[in-house]
């Protein structure tokens, strides 16, 4: 859904409460810098009128000492913006990457199945960068120019009030018009480019991963086709938006130019008219030429606030989506000390696709039960709604003998561990990725895990042992190797539930073996649900449930 620019303006305002004051030191600093610069042009006018020979108030050497003073403060003043400026930009960035990663956890998984992945990080890395550009370059420029707009509209007033009307002029057209034109010509542009950035991003991390895969069935020609004409989009797009700078920055120029042309006409017809002093002509007219650097900081922000806003669009456009799964109020702690599991009635589809109808069933504590059927029948489904990653439509799925919904969802995961087919690893460290399954987990409960899991006497073969980096996706270990440290991270959690969902579809007989013997071995006392296609898996446990379409 489309959001004004001013309503997304007003948003991003929000985030800058708790640091107004710092940010109404920046604009300070700014304000008084931009006077500084300005008032060394004046100074510098009128020390050159007195080095001529004019007559000038205060005296030649007055003005040479001001013009130099100004320069150094305007030097301390910049930095002084700047420093505040970007200071409270990275320190709004780092909350504003904090709660879109808290509402892609409170999305996830429900909500997360269709979006891609590249997007996502484009929102999370690429898209937030671009904001950027709003706290540090937006909002103090915004206002210094309106400060600056009634100081030096007054100052030229002083002269005379022709010339503060056409400051006045001036300073509208260049901070006002030029930037709404500049917004009108490229606020589509701006939101082209972001989505076929994201679709561009989209694609390279699918080759990449795939990489093997393609490599495999000849089709990298056809990746990179693909990738060159979504990147010969880019370009085609960003070519545009480039001719509409160059459109924006011209018409800037020319207004400037104009101006102060016209200003220099007005002033050279006021002093013949003995309305101005000499020095009042010189002095005023190189001022006004050196007056427009806060309002053309605006036209130039006509060309990236587009790109800013249509960031922030895709950013709210996530976080304003509503959490299909959430605390129910009132939702309290799982007290259950039983570990059994039941399906009372269950029915659940998939937009409006049903999967599982009218399910009853009741998983005594410590009892190992294998889950089969056929694809699609709704196994993995089972265990997800046991994890509570959706909601049944009909009946009730129970934990320990409460209802999910009834429950916190960190207490409701806190007494379940899954492990799945494909065991995910982060691009960290060996002990890292197993003491995943418990907080605060220690050295010793991390090796203790591992030999459990039959995987302790392979990590100390490796050069640095625990300590080792298994690569991205877990890339450096082989398919059993990452099994068993996903084993090991399940155990480590203690968790008395044990959801396993085809953990050893993608393995061979012999690493099948070995991890079933791992299971059986470690898990007696846990009840233990498998779901999978393989007859030698289900043989292991304790009671086999065939479903097809949901019923037994």
């Amino acid at each position: 859904m489309k959001k004004s620019f001013f309503k997304i303006s007003l948003r991003l305002l929000k985030f800058v409460r708790p640091l107004v004051f710092k940010m109404l030191f920046s604009i300070s600093a700014g304000i008084t810098g931009h006077a500084a610069a300005i008032g060394m042009m004046s100074a510098a006018a009128l020390f050159l009128c007195g080095a001529a020979g004019k007559t000038v108030p205060y005296g030649t050497r007055f003005w040479g000492y001001l013009m130099l003073i100004l320069a150094a403060l305007r030097g301390i003043l910049h930095y002084l913006e700047q420093y505040k400026g970007h200071e409270i930009a990275f320190r709004l960035l780092a909350k504003i990457r904090a709660e879109l990663f808290d509402s892609l956890r409170a999305l996830s998984p429900a909500k997360l199945v269709d979006k891609k992945s590249a997007d996502l990080v484009t929102s999370l890395m690429s898209d937030i960068e671009i904001i950027e550009v709003f706290f540090a370059h937006t909002i103090a420029p915004a206002t210094i120019a309106a400060a600056m707009f009634l100081i030096l509209s007054a100052f030229f007033t002083g002269f005379h009030p022709l010339l503060g009307l056409t400051a006045s002029l001036a300073y509208l057209a260049e901070g006002i018009a030029v930037p709404y034109l500049g917004f009108t010509l490229s606020r589509k542009s701006g939101r082209i480019y972001r989505g076929t950035m994201s679709q561009l991003n989209s694609g390279l991390t699918d080759s990449l991963q795939g990489m093997k895969e393609l490599i495999l069935f000849g089709r990298e020609k056809e990746a990179f086709e693909k990738i060159a004409r979504d990147t010969v989009s880019l370009q085609k797009i960003n070519s545009d938006i480039k001719k509409q700078e160059g459109f924006i920055t011209g018409t800037s120029i020319l207004i400037i130019s104009l101006f102060s042309a016209a200003f220099l006409v007005l002033a050279c017809f006021l002093y013949k008219n003995q309305s101005l002093a000499e020095t009042e002509l010189f002095a005023s007219f190189i001022t006004f030429v050196s007056s427009f650097a806060p309002f053309a900081a605006l036209s130039s922000l006509s060309n990236t606030l587009t790109g800013t806003f249509a960031a922030a669009e895709r950013i709210f456009d996530v976080t304003d989506e509503i959490p299909v799964i959430k605390n129910r109020a009132g939702a309290r702690e799982m007290k259950g000390s039983e570990p059994s599991l039941e399906c009372c009635g269950v029915s659940f589809g998939y937009n409006k696709k049903a999967i599982l109808k009218d399910l009853s069933l009741f998983i005594k504590p410590g009892t190992k039960i294998a889950i089969t059927g056929e694809s699609g029948s709704g196994k993995t489904t089972l265990l997800r709604l046991f994890l509570r990653f959706w909601d049944v439509d009909k009946g009730a799925v129970k934990v320990k003998g409460e209802d999910v919904r009834n429950v916190t969802l960190e207490s409701l995961r806190e007494n379940t561990a899954t492990l799945s087919q494909e065991t995910y690893l982060f691009n960290t460290t060996i002990a890292e990725n197993i003491a995943l399954g418990r907080k605060n987990a220690t050295k010793e409960g991390i090796e203790e895990a591992a030999k459990k899991a039959e995987i302790h006497d392979f990590i100390m073969t490796l050069p640095e042992g625990y300590d080792t980096l298994v690569g991205e996706l877990g890339g450096r270990l082989s398919g059993g190797e990452r099994q068993r440290i996903g084993i090991a991270r399940t155990l480590l959690s203690n968790s008395d539930i044990v959801l396993l969902d085809e953990m050893t579809s993608s393995l061979d007989a012999l690493n099948e073996s070995a991890i079933l013997k791992t299971i059986r071995e470690t898990m007696k006392e846990k009840t233990v649900v498998t779901v999978t296609h393989r007859e030698s898996v289900a043989s292991k446990s304790d009671i086999i449930f065939h479903i097809k379409g949901g019923i037994k």
